[in-house]
């Protein structure tokens, strides 16, 4: 997971975007 988590920064940081990681911990929970 936690390897998932930092492409997550990473593609977030490049696009400038977060949703992709508010959808992931939705999907955790």
């Amino acid at each position: 997971v936690s390897e998932y988590q930092q492409y997550q920064d990473a593609t977030a940081e490049e696009e400038g975007e977060f949703d992709e990681d508010e959808e992931f911990d939705a999907d955790m929970m």
